[in-house]
């Protein structure tokens, strides 16, 4: 496990180098956390993760987050299962990412406050990249900042395929969450 936690701590500071030259801007999470939830008629299913690896440039605007699909808890172990071998399969396509740029205006670094922001880029899941618009909350204070926002993917639209005898039990629509505190790099 800890061989796991420093390669992706590596692996994203490697992920980052193009944002090294906004050292004075550049913000880090390395717990941020993501959970997804999904209703149908026979079940609700959500799961959270606290291993997504983050990072922010204030200064050019740049995005960037991963989280190891197999981090997801799941209140049911064979839900779980089922979501890992089944549908994101996991093993062929290990992490999620999203990679993008806030197209809204931003606070200058370190300017306190809360501000709503919209970030547009790539999602990566399932090795199938999509466009998404992101609408959230970014807090700023002196030294770290603070994100919230809340988006809903189409499975479809990653080819996760869902057998029909479980088409009742599984959502079409994933609502997905991201939320987490980032400290300057």
């Amino acid at each position: 496990m800890k061989n796991k936690l420093r390669f992706c701590v590596i692996a994203t500071g490697m992920l980052f180098s193009h944002l090294l030259s906004a050292q004075d801007s550049l913000y880090v999470s390395k717990n941020l956390n993501i959970s997804f939830f999904s209703k149908t008629s026979v079940e609700d299913i959500d799961a959270t993760s606290h291993k997504g690896v983050s990072a922010i440039s204030l200064k050019n605007k740049d995005v960037f987050f991963r989280v190891p699909l197999v981090s997801f808890e799941f209140r049911n172990k064979l839900m779980e299962e089922h979501f890992n071998e089944n549908y994101v399969e996991s093993d062929k396509y290990p992490n999620a990412s999203f990679r993008g740029r806030i197209t809204s205006m931003i606070p200058i670094a370190g300017q306190p406050g809360a501000f709503d922001v919209k970030v547009t880029g790539k999602l990566n899941l399932h090795n199938v990249e999509k466009e998404y618009t992101v609408s959230g909350i970014l807090k700023t204070d002196k030294s770290q900042i603070s994100i919230q926002c809340k988006f809903t993917i189409l499975i479809k639209d990653h080819n996760i395929e869902i057998p029909s005898v479980l088409s009742m039990n599984v959502a079409e629509k994933v609502e997905a969450n991201i939320s987490g505190s980032y400290q300057l790099k």
